[in-house]
């Protein structure tokens, strides 16, 4: 039926090619078994997809607008504004499998940490590298400050230590110290001479 304002069709309508330079509003559904093409703003409320989305350029997502996994939205990805969040709110764990494992700076320039397979884990300052495991156990690169008690069984020091409380230590074959010493079970000497 033709009216004034344009065409009103009811039922079923058949055309090759459809060409729309105006406004058009479908109060029923859509049903497009081929390929819709859009240029230009599309406004949806609900989109549901049932197979694959390929996006060719960038998927904006406005601050506190969340792109959420799963059944029930229990793992998202969101910025507010302010700060990022990966936010992983349900059962088992965030697990990240990679060959590699690389958190660098805003601009990508510094390594801040660098987790290997089966190698070294590194923690960096300003792009050095402070602390790293091996299979042997942790190597620290510069000085280091302890505040509580340090256990071990075996420690090899190449340099200088500087201790600026108590020393406690027991079955040590060389001594060499420039302040006094305090024995507390007495000196037993073996081999030697004590010269003051």
């Amino acid at each position: 039926q033709t009216a004034t304002s344009g065409i009103n069709v009811v039922g079923t309508t058949t055309t090759g090619q459809l060409a729309v330079t105006g406004v058009s509003t479908f109060t029923g559904n859509i049903d497009a078994n081929g390929d819709l093409d859009v240029d230009g703003h599309t406004n949806l409320d609900n989109v549901s997809i049932a197979g694959i989305t390929t996006f060719h350029t960038n998927v904006h997502l406005l601050d506190n607008d969340k792109l959420q996994f799963g059944d029930s939205q229990d793992f998202s990805i969101y910025h507010d504004g302010s700060h990022t969040y990966i936010e992983d709110s349900g059962t088992g764990g965030l697990v990240a499998k990679t060959s590699q494992f690389v958190v660098k700076d805003a601009a990508g320039s510094q390594n801040l940490f660098v987790a290997n397979p089966s190698g070294p884990v590194s923690l960096f300052y300003n792009n050095v590298n402070r602390l790293s495991t091996s299979a042997t156990g942790v190597s620290i690169t510069g000085n280091n400050v302890i505040s509580g008690n340090v256990s071990a069984v075996d420690a090899t020091f190449t340099g200088n230590v500087s201790i600026g409380g108590t020393l406690t230590y027991e079955d040590v074959q060389n001594v060499d110290a420039v302040g006094l010493i305090t024995a507390r079970s007495g000196i037993r000497v073996t081999g030697g001479v004590i010269e003051a």
